[in-house]
């Protein structure tokens, strides 16, 4: 799966793991720890957020750095998270 999604030529890198924090697969992460680190750290601001603005829990979230983007979606026991260029948007990548 993160080979075909690292083909996108917005997708940096890709990593999935599961919910619990193991590593499934991985592709052209420098860091994976750091990744999946990252990615926890979404789960639980996106529970706060979900709640502070009353829709439930977030599956998605993208956020902008200087340099690039982050795509983060949680799917039942999993997590992707994918480093994108800047100008990529989200929407297009998964076209």
């Amino acid at each position: 799966i993160v080979k075909a999604i690292i083909t996108n030529r917005d997708v940096t890198s890709a990593v999935i793991c599961s919910n619990n924090g193991a590593l499934l697969a991985q592709e052209n992460s420098s860091d994976p720890k750091t990744d999946i680190a990252l990615g926890e750290l979404l789960v639980e601001k996106a529970s706060n957020i979900g709640v502070g603005v009353d829709c439930g829990d977030l599956d998605r979230i993208v956020l902008t750095g200087l340099e690039n983007r982050f795509y983060f979606q949680q799917q039942e026991e999993n997590m992707l998270l994918l480093s994108l260029t800047k100008k990529s948007s989200a929407v297009t990548v998964f076209k």
